[in-house]
């Protein structure tokens, strides 16, 4: 597979977990990898995985009030 072709990680594996730990761990998310805004429920949302890097969508984010995107390595894929 082209390191730039879209995929998406299956859930249950080992990527789909160290990518989610990733994301918790970076600083805008203080250790909480689901960041769920209280007053629309909204929460970070997997976006697919293409050139190395996991991609990743939160609507809006409760330490920030805005749409936010973060991109993480990925391990495996």
């Amino acid at each position: 597979m082209n390191n730039n072709d879209f995929k998406l990680v299956q859930r249950n594996t080992d990527e789909w977990d160290k990518m989610w730990n990733e994301l918790a761990q970076h600083p805008l998310n203080n250790g909480d990898a689901v960041c769920e805004e209280s007053v629309t429920g909204e929460c970070w949302q997997y976006m697919g995985t293409q050139g190395g890097k996991h991609n990743f969508r939160h609507r809006c984010h409760p330490k920030t009030g805005c749409r936010q995107y973060l991109d993480i390595d990925a391990v495996t894929v």
